[in-house]
Parts: C-alpha cells; structure tokens; sequence
C-alpha cells in the first residue's frame, strides 16, 4: 500500500511540472533590458524614475549624473525565468584571500495576465514585472567603496513591441548611490 501512495504522489508531481512547463512555453517571450548605474559624487538631484528612449538615451539621460556599470539585454524571457546579471572583477587579496568587486543580481520575471484575457496562441500578458536582489561591492571612479545588499520588490517594468517608444523605470535605488532601471521589449 505504501509503494501505491508513493508512486501515486510521483505520478503528480511529474504531471504538475507538465503543467508548469507547458504553460511556460505557451507564454510570449520578451527582451529584458537591465543596467546599473552608480550616482556621481557631484550629482545631489535624485535620479529620474523614468527615461524615454533605448540604450543609447537612456546613457545620455544620465550623463553627468551616474556612472553605469552594466548594461545587460536577456532574450527569450517568459514567465518565471530567472534572469542572473554577473558584472565581477575577481582578484587575489591580501593572504590566501579573494576580493570580489562588482555587481551580481539575480532577478525574477513573472507576468499578470487579465482576468477576462481571450487568447489564440502565445498568451499575451498586461503586465511584465521583475523581483529579486543584487549584491554591490566595488569602488567608484571617485574612490567611494559602495557595499550593499539590496532587494527589488515586485515592480512594473514598462514593455513595448516597438524600439522607437522604449521606457526605462527605476526598479531600484539606494542611498549608496546604486541605481537598477529596467524595461521590456515584446517580440
């Protein structure tokens, strides 16, 4: 009898991840856009919340106002995918020690969809949001060494299908002076 319960409770377990993984295949992919940026020493007005404009404005936005550090742009991204950024310089410290200085953000993607939603093919979702957290530790052009652990709450990010009406959001900031944007591009 107890071989029967096991083998009953596998069967579900396998048919559930089916379940996962066919209604991941079913959804839209997207683009995910993500840079990091570092607010200059110099810069005392708040960062803005939203840019309009792709890669290239969103550099311009904020030059003379923060460094970036990283600029990533993930392809293929459904709903629950983890979208890992790793931006590491690694080096031999002091001893048998290893300093690691960077950016490293491990995100979540998931999307909502309305309710009322009707679909004929790939599920097309109102709203694409990220989650998840990201570990500083560096030192900025001016010589400041920003350490921090920081999370990103669940957050809108604004998605389009068309390259020339982009949005970049702020998903995060902190008063070390780092700043994450991030925005969504359909296929």
């Amino acid at each position: 009898m107890r071989l029967k319960i096991l083998l009953l409770m596998a069967s579900f377990s396998v048919m559930s991840f089916n379940v996962n993984a066919a209604d991941n295949e079913d959804t839209a992919p997207h683009f995910v856009n993500v840079a990091g940026f570092y607010k200059l020493a110099s810069n005392k007005a708040p960062l803005p919340e939203m840019i309009k404009g792709d890669e290239a404005a969103l550099l311009r936005a904020l030059e003379g106002k923060a460094h970036y550090v990283f600029l990533s742009n993930s392809s293929d991204v459904r709903n629950d995918n983890v979208i890992n950024i790793q931006n590491d310089t690694l080096r031999k410290g002091t001893g048998n020690t290893y300093e690691n200085y960077g950016v490293n953000c491990s995100l979540t993607s998931f999307s909502l969809m309305n309710e009322g939603h009707e679909h004929a093919g790939p599920i097309q979702f109102d709203e694409i949001r990220l989650t998840g957290s990201c570990s500083v530790f560096m030192v900025t052009h001016d010589g400041k060494q920003i350490k921090h652990e920081g999370f990103i709450p669940p957050t809108y990010i604004p998605d389009s299908d068309d390259s020339n009406h982009q949005e970049w959001k702020l998903i995060f900031s902190h008063e070390s002076g780092i700043a994450i944007y991030a925005n969504a591009e359909s296929h």
